[in-house]
């Protein structure tokens, strides 16, 4: 990395925090603390259909990703 290119992640991530941004946790209890609603919770059958239909082919084609 140059200089400039550190310069500039640093003031990224002070103008980040200063905002109220935090880093995502690499915890992955941390993190489900964050995403998980209690009147919605994650599920494994919610994980594994999401995985289905984001890979689900006929969307791919009509999608054209």
């Amino acid at each position: 990395m140059t200089t400039t290119t550190v310069l500039l992640a640093s003031g990224l991530t002070t103008e980040a925090k200063n905002a109220g941004l935090v880093a995502i946790p690499a915890d992955k209890a941390e993190l489900m603390k964050l995403i998980d609603d209690k009147r919605n919770p994650i599920t494994k059958e919610k994980t594994e259909l999401g995985k289905m239909l984001y890979f689900e082919p006929r969307y791919l084609k009509e999608w054209d990703l």
